[in-house]
């Protein structure tokens, strides 16, 4: 089997190294990618003969199939002989491919890649990938990009709309035509060009102002908050501190829930924006006193998703939505270290609404044993088993918390203190049933019946001196 030595073409002709000079009039069997390149031309006037694999790209349905279509036929004709394989662009997904295939029948020569050839054009660093793979690529509009290979007008099409989502619509990009030639035009443009071939590229200039941007990404929101709190920038934003900032997310979190109660989605956007500045205002102000930053942030969440989602990302299988509510209790109770059923009751955050807290006290308290609808039914026979609806439901909390109300009592704090009192007496049910050497979900309905009437009765008697009156 002869070799197949790789050679780099770059743009136009002018871009040909010495080195693939001397290779391509080496003689032998020279065959390009494609004939839109600016060596084909010169290979022409020289009268050096060379085939192509244009006639490739008309049958192969996608790119995948034709790179695995090149490279095939390039082995093919390596069983002949030596071949000189001329590409535009070392970066070539072929280069790949035939690397991963056949590495021992690959020899690469340096050249000039298209990136090189067009980056006097970028004015500094820029990123660069094939338009089949814009979609997939990460930009940032404070960076230049360079789209190559944009071969039809529905590609461009596609790339323009991908681009619009990053920079201006109107912004002055440079676009290399299929004879070599540049052309400035508006990004919004790009799908209007006469003709498209593998020539056809576009480079987009970064927008080094963020004043002049449309469009924003995250990594932008980070370097607005840096540039607010610099030593130049606005004297409020710096003088700001965990503490001082804590009451704006609760009240931007009430505010999201607002226009979700209210269906509008404009509203929304918009107030999910102001959660997502807290969070950054947070990050930066941690970034500067070495607390952490937000590259911490979203690791810390993406790590606790992948794990609290295994039924997902490590093969258990969960056959059910009820399933993960409970998998999500024992793998919050696991992060956490949590060894006993109060820990979890003691983790739901104190800084909570009561009736929230009050909730998800209740919520586990009953999910791990704690009869309290007995409780309730018993104390309270009046007390519907079921509300029929949420209306209902409301009605039912406004009217208790009148009667709250016409007490002189506080409903919020009473509220919070029986979520104290509930988790107080369900640990002291826990560990009585620890000290036995068993644990909650090993007792009977009524072994937890008498332990939560015992932990009553004693939490009572340390209060009132053997009175429960609650």
């Amino acid at each position: 089997m002869g070799r197949i030595c790789v050679v780099s073409l770059g743009w136009t002709e002018d871009d040909l190294t010495l080195g693939a000079v001397k290779k391509l009039r080496a003689g032998g069997r020279i065959v390009l990618r494609t004939a839109c390149c600016g060596a084909a031309g010169w290979l022409e006037s020289q009268k050096i003969p060379f085939s192509t694999f244009d006639a490739l790209y008309d049958a192969a349905d996608d790119f995948d199939e034709l790179t695995g279509t090149i490279v095939d036929a390039l082995l093919a004709e390596a069983e002949k002989g030596d071949v000189l394989f001329g590409v535009n662009d070392p970066g070539d997904a072929v280069c790949f491919a035939l690397l991963a295939k056949a590495p021992e029948a690959v020899d690469l020569a340096g050249g000039v890649s298209e990136g090189s050839a067009l980056s006097a054009f970028a004015g500094g660093s820029f990123v660069q990938m094939n338009a089949i793979d814009c979609a997939d690529c990460r930009l940032d509009a404070s960076q230049a990009a360079l789209v190559r290979e944009i071969d039809s007008v529905i590609l461009a099409g596609d790339v323009k709309l991908r681009l619009m989502e990053i920079y201006p619509e109107e912004w002055e990009i440079v676009v290399s035509l299929p004879d070599g030639a540049l052309r400035c035009m508006p990004l919004c443009e790009l799908d209007r060009l006469e003709a498209y071939d593998h020539r056809v590229c576009a480079l987009v200039p970064a927008v080094s102002a963020l004043t002049d941007q449309e469009r924003f990404s995250f990594d932008d929101l980070q370097r607005i908050m840096a540039r607010l709190r610099a030593f130049d920038g606005c004297p409020w934003d710096r003088e700001q501190t965990h503490e001082s900032l804590r009451r704006y997310l609760i009240e931007e979190a009430y505010e999201v829930a607002d226009a979700i109660d209210g269906g509008d989605m404009d509203a929304l956007c918009d107030e999910l924006g102001d959660v997502l500045l807290q969070v950054a205002f947070h990050a930066q102000i941690a970034r500067e006193y070495g607390e952490f930053a937000m590259g911490d942030v979203t690791t810390a969440i993406c790590r606790k998703m992948i794990r609290r989602h295994p039924h997902v990302f490590r093969g258990r299988r969960i056959s059910a939505a009820s399933e993960i509510v409970g998998l999500w209790e024992e793998l919050k109770m696991k992060e956490r270290s949590l060894d006993t059923k109060t820990s979890s009751l003691e983790g739901v955050a104190r800084s909570l609404p009561a009736l929230m807290r009050a909730a998800k006290v209740a919520g586990k308290a009953a999910k791990f044993g704690a009869p309290l609808d007995r409780e309730l039914n018993a104390r309270f026979p009046a007390l519907p088993d079921r509300f029929e609806n949420e209306e209902a439901a409301g009605d039912f909390l406004m009217a208790a918390t009148r009667r709250v109300w016409n007490a002189d009592l506080d409903p919020e704090l009473a509220l919070s203190k029986a979520a104290d009192r509930l988790t107080a007496r369900f640990a002291a049910m826990e560990r009585r049933a620890r000290s036995e050497g068993c644990s909650l979900e090993q007792l009977s309905d009524d072994e937890l019946i008498l332990r939560w009437q015992s932990a009553k009765k004693n939490s009572s008697t340390m209060k009132t001196g053997g009175n429960d009156n609650e």
